[in-house]
């Protein structure tokens, strides 16, 4: 097997940091860029995390008593994607469950912006020679929707035990009598944690 694809990736970043002042401090970055790849006929398309933005946002405050509030925002612009070859995912299917990428189509179609918002608290224990913070950490605290491309299947009866097909009978080996069906690959997931750290 011999690679002769290549890539290529340019952009520009600019970087922002406020250190601690009345016990305040800010960083800020964003990044835009383009991330690209060839195959062999040497036409460039996106690369899978070809996001083009980036940006980051991290704002904190100390308070008396080992207090601290930190908030950070990231915002991605969407990953490119493929999407499926309809005909030949459903002709496959049965043999590899899932679905088949349009190749002719690589990397044409992107997913919706990403962005997230997490909140942190911390305690701060002081001691003669050893350090206790106990801290509070929520990711996706405003539950904003992470998107990824949809799975692809066949529609199931109502109560899951087989395939529905349009002819009624069973499913045939090259799907031709399968209902194709795209689920949604979404994620809302909102993230609790609490942490120690002991240092000595």
């Amino acid at each position: 097997m011999i690679s002769s694809g290549k890539g290529k990736s340019y952009g520009a970043e600019l970087f922002v940091q406020q250190k601690l002042t009345k016990d305040y401090y800010v960083t800020a970055s964003y990044t835009f860029f383009y991330s690209k790849f060839s195959g062999l006929d040497g036409k460039y398309v996106a690369s899978s995390w070809d996001t083009r933005n980036l940006l980051s946002l991290i704002v904190g405050k100390k308070f008396k008593k080992g207090w601290e509030l930190g908030v950070k925002y990231r915002l991605s612009g969407g990953a490119p994607y493929s999407p499926y070859d309809m005909p030949l995912s459903q002709s496959t299917y049965t043999i590899t469950g899932q679905g088949a990428d349009d190749y002719s189509k690589l990397n044409t179609e992107r997913l919706p912006l990403f962005n997230q918002l997490d909140l942190r608290i911390d305690k701060k224990f002081n001691y003669k020679r050893t350090t206790l913070n106990i801290y509070l950490d929520f990711q996706n605290v405003l539950m904003s929707k992470s998107v990824s491309k949809d799975y692809y299947t066949f529609q199931r009866n109502a109560d899951n035990t087989d395939f529905e097909t349009t002819d009624g009978k069973a499913l045939k080996a090259d799907g031709s009598n399968a209902i194709p069906l795209l689920i949604k690959n979404e994620d809302t997931t909102f993230i609790p944690a609490l942490g120690i750290i002991y240092q000595f």
